[in-house]
């Protein structure tokens, strides 16, 4: 096949077959070195790795070589550090928390309209509680009233936040992510396709490394109405079940990126987050929806070096149940 192509390697493995079996043999292979400096044959490539195979209709490199070539490098920059764990969460879910950090961002990607669609039906239903809590509040419904309309409105919360892990499991079945993967002919990619993922692929990597770790990650919701008091309609009479969340907001990941959070402090969106985290052992590197938090209790903690990157601390005011 003529012409230069890249694919992102998607799962650990030594790629000294792949490229003894190019055609065009000796040429091709030295290419293959030249293109591809840090691949031995005898290294392991990590999944999310890109690799470059040159244009097999002649032994120089052409413009799309260099090119492709170029974007390798600065995936392998961007994958510094990265484990096996981490990495095999950014394969398996890259399209994923593409359309996680796109929500009320500005230069991650287009966010998908049903991804938009699920996140204002989470505002709504959270806004709908609230105005039942004022609702009470102001004596225009009893305490047994407003407590059983609150839990119809939980039921519904419950529909909604599994059908964004529904969502989710078919985008990463049918996703842009999973044509790019392996190095079946069906696979190729060309320049175009993959300037986008090395342009994202750094900050998608820092949440997949933070959900490798254990920490849950937070989707900030614009549920500004009524903002402080959320907490208290969620959690009045039964506060045991807002236990502490430990989770790092999206938001405050996105260096250089303009967001609805603000950088000191907790923003108007960051009050109120829906959050993610992995599943367990049994479904491999998928995410799960694991309930809403917010009630900020300990505000932020910065990260390691002074990064302004931190957890944050606050009650889990709806907590899914059997997410796995």
């Amino acid at each position: 096949m003529s012409g230069a192509y890249a694919f992102i390697n998607d799962e650990n493995q030594n790629l000294s077959s792949f490229r003894d079996n190019l055609p065009n043999g000796n040429d091709a292979r030295t290419k293959f070195d030249r293109l591809n400096p840090d691949i031995s044959p005898f290294s392991i490539v990590l999944p999310g790795q890109l690799i470059v195979v040159g244009d097999d209709s002649t032994s120089m490199c052409t413009p799309e070589d260099n090119l492709l070539a170029s974007y390798a490098r600065d995936v392998r920059q961007s994958l510094i550090a990265t484990n096996h764990a981490s990495a095999r969460v950014l394969t398996q879910n890259y399209d994923v928390l593409q359309s996680i950090m796109s929500y009320g961002s500005i230069g991650i990607g287009s966010v998908t309209s049903a991804w938009s669609t699920h996140l204002s039906q989470v505002e709504s239903t959270l806004k709908d509680i609230n105005d039942a809590y004022q609702r009470w509040r102001a004596g225009t419904l009893t305490k047994d009233q407003f407590m059983a309309r609150r839990q119809k409105l939980f039921s519904v919360l419950d529909g909604q936040l599994r059908g964004i892990g529904r969502w989710g499991t078919g985008l990463k079945n049918n996703s842009t992510i999973k044509k790019m993967l392996g190095i079946s002919s069906k696979r190729f990619l060309r320049s175009g396709e993959v300037a986008n993922y090395a342009r994202n692929v750094k900050r998608i990597n820092n949440v997949a490394r933070t959900l490798s770790s254990g920490t849950a990650i937070g989707v900030a919701l614009d549920v500004s109405a009524g903002l402080m008091e959320i907490g208290e309609a969620c959690s009045a009479g039964r506060e045991q079940q807002c236990t502490k969340a430990k989770f790092v907001e999206v938001g405050k990941m996105m260096v250089g990126i303009p967001t609805s959070v603000t950088i000191g402090g907790i923003g108007a969106k960051a009050a109120v987050s829906m959050c993610f985290r992995m599943a367990g052992p049994s479904r491999g590197a998928s995410l799960v929806v694991c309930g809403i938090a917010g009630g900020a209790t300990g505000g932020w903690f910065g990260g390691a070096g002074g990064s302004n990157v931190g957890e944050h601390i606050g009650n889990w005011l709806y907590e899914l149940a059997d997410d796995e």
